[in-house]
C-alpha cells in the first residue's frame, strides 16, 4: 500500500523470481487503502472470498500504518481492532500463515504504536539500521514461538533487490572496528617505545568506540595471541603486539619475523 503499481512490478521483476506460480496475487493498494476495511463484515467477506478463490495460503500485508490512517484508527490505541479483524480474515479465507509489516519509530527497537503489535504475532522479525543514516548497515533478527534467529547483518544487492543474511551482529561490527583501531594504536605506541594499559587505550583510542567494544576487542586480541599482556606498575596490565612484523609492525599470525606480503628493503630496491 505504499508503492505504485509500476514501481511494485519493476521491483518484483528485478528479483527474477523463478517460481512465479507460487505468487497467487499481488494487489497494489496505494490510493485505495480504505478498500481494506476488514472491520466491516461485508468488506472482510469479499476479501476472504477473493483470497480463497486464488488459493492464498500465505498472506503478506505491507504495511500496516496507511491502513490504520485510512480507517481512522489511532496507531497508539486502535491497532488491536484491525489485528482482530485481520485474524478473522485469515480464518474465513483458510489462510494458515501471514506476515504483517509495521515500521519502527526513529532510534527505536520495536514496532511503532500500540503495544498489541508486540504480543499479537507468533514471531517478531526485526530489521534495524545501525544509525539513522539512509545508507547505514541493516541487521535482522527473529524471535518467537519455536524461532530464535540471532541478529545478523544484511547485505543488499541492488541488481536483484535481494538481501543476504550473515551472522554478524551490531555488537560484532563494533568490536571488529575497535580491534582494528586497537591494533593501530598499539603499533603507533610501540614506535614510541610505549606499552599502554587498558585505561590509556580506552582514553586514547580514536573513532568514538564504546568502552564495551574496546574491552571486547582487547580480550579477543589477547585470546587470539595477537596482543600480549605483561604486568606493569600499580597492578596495571600493559599491552603490546605479540609478534610484530619486522617491516610493518602489525601482528604476524604465523609467529614469523615478517609477513610474506611485506617487502624487505632489498626487495623494494629490486622491484621499485
Amino acid at each position: 500500500d505504499e508503492l505504485s503499481r509500476d514501481q511494485l512490478r519493476r521491483w518484483l521483476r528485478d528479483q527474477d523470481i523463478d517460481n512465479t506460480a507460487a505468487v497467487a496475487d499481488v494487489i497494489p493498494l496505494r490510493g485505495k487503502v480504505a478498500t481494506l476495511n476488514l472491520i466491516d463484515d461485508r468488506t472482510r467477506a469479499r476479501w476472504a472470498t477473493r483470497l480463497a478463490d486464488v488459493g492464498c495460503d500465505y498472506l503478506i500485508l505491507d504495511c500496516l500504518r496507511p491502513v490504520l490512517d485510512a480507517l481512522a484508527l489511532d496507531e497508539n490505541r486502535d491497532a488491536g481492532k484491525f489485528l482482530t479483524a485481520f485474524d478473522a480474515l485469515l480464518a474465513d479465507a483458510g489462510i494458515g500463515d501471514a506476515l504483517l509489516v509495521q515500521h519502527m519509530g526513529h532510534a527505536n527497537e520495536r514496532a511503532r504504536g500500540d503495544s498489541r503489535l508486540l504480543d499479537w504475532p507468533d514471531v517478531s522479525w526485526r530489521l534495524v539500521r545501525e544509525t539513522e543514516e539512509p545508507d547505514s548497515d541493516r541487521y535482522f533478527s527473529a524471535y518467537g514461538r519455536d524461532v530464535n534467529v540471532a541478529e545478523g547483518k544484511l547485505t543488499y544487492d541492488p541488481a536483484t533487490r535481494r538481501l543476504s543474511y550473515s551472522r554478524a551482529s551490531r555488537d560484532d561490527a563494533r568490536c571488529n572496528a575497535a580491534r582494528v583501531a586497537v591494533i593501530t594504536l598499539l603499533v603507533d605506541a610501540a614506535a614510541k617505545g610505549a606499552k599502554p594499559n587498558g585505561s590509556a587505550i580506552e582514553r586514547d583510542l580514536p573513532g568514538g568506540h564504546s568502552q564495551k567494544a574496546i574491552r571486547q576487542a582487547l580480550a579477543q586480541l589477547v585470546r587470539a595471541g595477537l596482543v600480549e599482556v605483561e604486568p606493569g606498575a600499580h597492578n596495571s596490565r600493559l599491552h603490546s603486539i605479540a609478534h610484530p612484523c619486522k617491516e610493518c609492525r602489525l601482528p604476524v599470525v604465523s609467529g614469523r619475523e615478517r609477513h610474506e606480503s611485506c617487502p624487505t628493503d632489498a626487495e623494494e630496491l629490486t622491484f621499485p
